[in-house]
């Protein structure tokens, strides 16, 4: 980075990224375009704002970089990105390394302060999770079995982290300090991450979380492992695994987001590469992965396997139909009545961007996608965009075409 740079500040201040945003920005002389909370969570505004601002430099969690990909955004090839966050899906990482002049992968706890790995995406799209690259300077990183000594090379294991970013430890928390800050197979202070990795060459792949082991059928099955060969589908955009069910009838349920609009087939791809008990024995389709504010896999959020049933109430006027058949085109979704909620049925930042773009182009206008999150529901959503449309009209000097 140099003062000529622009780097756009679309985080969170929660966010521990952010710190980044701030202090590598100001440390360098460059500029921080910092965009309010709605531009942010609008894939046309947020667009609008990196042209309007100059930006140089982005750092944004895949949802955020899926609201720029999909929305009016031109080449930049003169543009650097950073992938932050959860997991990159390879083919948004190819499109996005297509369209910028540098796309990058980076990963790090708060404990580590920050980033520990980046690595350059270069575009190349092989169906797989996209690795989170090596150690940044002043960092060493042990992949460690569950013995706590090293892994064989491409194994999976924990992720313990050592070097200058480690923090000291958790505030008047001495019981998680001494579970988290341990000692390294150096003899060097390490904190361990709990996230499950392996290498590959000279870069990590990130597997999931070790925390989230469940047992089903007598096995121990990590879900971050199905996830990752999940991933690995050309048919499969995102990916999550929970386990449903009372104890002794416990299953896996697999959260598939396609890239089309037809589930993919994921079972056999699966059973090729896992044992059975790692299959999940029911699928949900997805629109997309409901994420938290910090933009990471909100596993709490995830839908149950069965939706509850609900009475459907045709739309009636013409706007109504119009945006259901828009948001069954966007959703997947059949059925869809005035009195059904857009988030209820699986919508999120990403697909609601998708919706605003389909009802501009039908429409002619330009409609904030903060519209949606205001009015969730079809019939006042569709009543409050028939009267924008309206009252724009309405506004219009006399004489000019309407």
């Amino acid at each position: 980075m140099t003062a000529d740079d622009v780097t756009l500040g679309a985080v969170p201040f929660t966010f521990d990224v952010f710190g980044y945003e701030l202090w590598v920005t100001l440390a360098n002389g460059a500029r921080l375009a910092l965009a309010d909370h709605d531009t942010a969570k609008d894939g046309h505004a947020l667009a609008e704002w990196i042209e309007r601002t100059g930006v140089t430099v982005a750092t944004a969690t895949p949802t955020a970089l899926r609201l720029l990909h999909t929305a009016d955004w031109p080449d930049r090839p003169g543009m650097r990105l950073i992938s932050i966050g959860e997991t990159l899906d390879p083919a948004l990482a190819a499109g996005l390394a297509r369209r910028t002049g540098a796309l990058w992968n980076a990963y790090g706890p708060t404990e580590t302060t920050v980033y520990s790995t980046i690595g350059r995406v270069d575009g190349t799209r092989d169906d797989r999770a996209v690795p989170i690259g090596g150690p940044i300077a002043g960092t060493r990183l042990h992949v460690m079995d569950r013995r706590g000594g090293p892994a064989l090379p491409g194994c999976p294991g924990e992720l313990w982290i050592a070097g200058a970013g480690v923090a000291r430890d958790y505030l008047d928390r001495p019981a998680l300090t001494a579970e988290r800050f341990v000692t390294g197979p150096d003899g060097e202070r390490c904190y361990r991450t709990g996230d499950l990795v392996r290498w590959h060459g000279r870069e990590l792949r990130y597997l999931g979380r070790t925390d989230l082991q469940v047992k089903v059928r007598g096995h121990r099955v990590e879900p971050g492992e199905i996830e990752s060969v999940l991933r690995e589908h050309p048919d499969v955009a995102d990916a999550a695994v929970t386990v449903a069910g009372p104890p002794g009838e416990r299953h896996l349920v697999g959260y598939v987001v396609p890239r089309t609009s037809r589930r993919p087939s994921v079972e056999t791809h699966l059973a090729e590469r896992l044992p059975d008990h790692m299959v999940p024995r029911r699928w949900v389709v997805l629109d997309a992965l409901p994420t938290t504010p910090n933009g990471k896999t909100d596993r709490a959020a995830l839908p149950p396997p069965e939706e509850a049933e609900r009475t459907v109430t045709a739309p009636e006027s013409m706007m109504e139909r119009l945006v259901a058949k828009v948001w069954a085109d966007v959703l997947g979704a059949d059925g869809i009545g005035r009195e059904d909620d857009f988030f209820r049925l699986g919508g999120d930042s990403f697909s609601a961007t998708r919706v605003m773009g389909r009802l501009r182009e039908a429409l002619g206008a330009r409609l904030p996608v903060r519209t949606l999150f205001d009015r969730p529901v079809l019939a006042g959503f569709a009543d409050h965009v028939e009267r924008l449309l309206l009252d724009r009209l309405a506004a219009e000097p006399e004489g000019e075409p309407r």
